[in-house]
C-alpha cells in the first residue's frame, strides 16, 4: 500500500513539473525593422517614417484590429500567438482624405497591408516600405514668359470628387483611382487684360507627381512626370 502511494505522489509530481516546464500561452514575436515610405524619385515630395507619421494596426482573421499604434509608439518586439496576421501602415492622410474639398490642397496619402507569419518562440522580422497611393499635381510656369502675364493658375479634376484650384507654389494631392483621367484647366491673363484658356486631361498613375510645364517648341503646356 505504502508503495502505492509513493509512486502515485511521484506521478504527480513529475506532471507538476512539466506543466511548469511549459508556458500555458505559447507565443512568436513581430520585430518591424523599418517602416518607410516608397517615394517616387523623380520628384521627392514627401518623406515619413515611423517616427513622424506612420500608424500601425495589426489584424487577424477572427477579431479584425487587435493591437493599434500611433507613430513612434511600436515596441521593439511584439508578443503574438502563432498564426497568420495582417499588418496595416498609414500615414494620418489616410484618415483624413475622405474629408477634402475643393479648398483643401490635401497630402501624401502612404498606405499598405501586408500578411505575416508568428510561430512559436521566433522572431519575425518585417521591414515595411509603404507607397504613396494618391497622386500630386503641380504646375510650372517658366521664368520667362512671367512678366508678360499678369495672372496664371491652374485648375485641376479627378475622378468626379473635386476640383482643386493652384498657383505655382501649391501641389494639389488626388486619390488614385483606376482608369480614371485628370482633367485641368490653365487660366492665364497677359498685361494687356486677354485671357487664355486651355484645357486637356490625361491618364495617371498612383504614386507620382505630374506637372504642368510649357514646352518652348511645341509653344504649348504639357503634363509632365
Amino acid at each position: 500500500m505504502k508503495q502505492t502511494i509513493y509512486i502515485l505522489f511521484l506521478s504527480l509530481v513529475l506532471f507538476s513539473c512539466r506543466v511548469e516546464d511549459f508556458p500555458s500561452a505559447t507565443v512568436g514575436y513581430l520585430s518591424l525593422t523599418g517602416c518607410k515610405p516608397l517615394v517616387n524619385v523623380q520628384k521627392q515630395i514627401s518623406a515619413r517614417s515611423i517616427d513622424t507619421g506612420m500608424y500601425i494596426q495589426i489584424l487577424n482573421a477572427s477579431e479584425g484590429v487587435i493591437l493599434e499604434y500611433d507613430p513612434g509608439s511600436v515596441p521593439n518586439k511584439i508578443a503574438l500567438e502563432p498564426g497568420s496576421y495582417q499588418i496595416k501602415a498609414f500615414t494620418g492622410s489616410y484618415k483624413e482624405y475622405m474629408n477634402w474639398t475643393n479648398s483643401d490642397l490635401g497630402q501624401p496619402v502612404y498606405y499598405l497591408e501586408q500578411v505575416f507569419e508568428i510561430e512559436y518562440d521566433k522572431i519575425t522580422y518585417v521591414d515595411l516600405k509603404v507607397p504613396m497611393i494618391n497622386i500630386a499635381f503641380s504646375f510650372d510656369f517658366p521664368d520667362e514668359l512671367t512678366d508678360q502675364f499678369a495672372s496664371i493658375q491652374l485648375t485641376a479634376g479627378y475622378n468626379g470628387s473635386r476640383e482643386v484650384t493652384i498657383n505655382e507654389e501649391n501641389i494639389a494631392y488626388f486619390m488614385f483611382k483606376e482608369s480614371e483621367s485628370i482633367t485641368y484647366t490653365l487660366i492665364t491673363k497677359n498685361t494687356d487684360g486677354e485671357t487664355f484658356t486651355q484645357t486637356s486631361s490625361a491618364e495617371v498613375n498612383a504614386g507620382t507627381h505630374y506637372k504642368v510645364i510649357y514646352n518652348f517648341e511645341a509653344q504649348t503646356y504639357l503634363l509632365s512626370k
